[in-house]
Parts: structure tokens; C-alpha cells; sequence
């Protein structure tokens, strides 16, 4: 599921705008247009989509570490995958059970997905 993210490092407070292109409980693989060196601690903010959650867009605040990074291509973006350490939840007029509830859904999918796939 590709959902709008942005991030930034522990040591900018301007925040960087990227696209999710796999997310799991433990990380998440982003394309950006700008690198960030491994180890860098960032934090990340990943809107979830209105439709899903039947109400006022919700956000999940997340603190993690860059682990790898994929230079672009020809005419393709740079990609970047992070560690996620801890995460809060900030909702948009919605129900907090209803965003958790959904959250771990979608997390146990995609665990089965990948496991699935091996």
C-alpha cells in the first residue's frame, strides 16, 4: 500500500516528503528524492487514508533509523528503509480503537503476506 510519508533527521527540523512502498510493524521502505546516510535516526509521519478508516485522516508518528539505501535509477526516485523503534498514533476525529484495530489488521496481513512469500 503506497501512502503519503514524511521525515526528517534527528538533526533537521524541515521535513522531507516521500511515498510508502512496503510498510511492516518493524520498518518501512520509502521513496524520496533525497538520502539520508545509514544509522541516521529520523523520524517519520505517515498519513492513512480517509476510505479506510471511514472518518477524518489519521496520522501514525514514527521514530526509527535508516538501514539501507537505494540510489535512483534513470528516471526512477531513490529509495530509503528505516527501522520502525516506536510509533504513536494521532487521530483526525476518529476513534482510537478504530485506528489500532485497523493498524494491526493491516499489520498481521502484511506479515502473513511476506511470510507467505518466502
Amino acid at each position: 500500500m503506497r501512502l503519503p510519508l514524511r521525515y526528517r533527521s534527528g538533526e533537521s527540523s524541515a521535513w522531507v516528503n516521500a511515498t510508502t512502498e512496503n510498510i511492516s510493524v518493524s520498518g518501512v521502505l520509502f521513496v524520496t528524492d533525497h538520502l539520508e546516510a545509514p544509522e541516521t535516526p529520523i523520524e517519520m509521519d505517515v498519513r492513512l487514508p480517509t476510505e479506510i478508516l471511514g472518518g477524518g485522516a489519521s496520522r501514525v508518528i514514527c521514530q526509527g533509523r535508516i538501514v539501507r539505501t537505494v540510489a535512483a535509477t534513470e528516471g526512477g526516485k531513490a529509495a530509503m528503509a528505516a527501522t520502525i523503534a516506536n510509533y504513536e498514533l494521532v487521530r483526525g476525529g476518529n476513534d482510537a480503537t478504530v485506528l489500532i484495530s485497523w493498524l494491526v489488521g493491516y499489520l498481521i496481513v502484511m506479515w502473513q503476506f511476506l511470510n507467505f512469500r518466502r
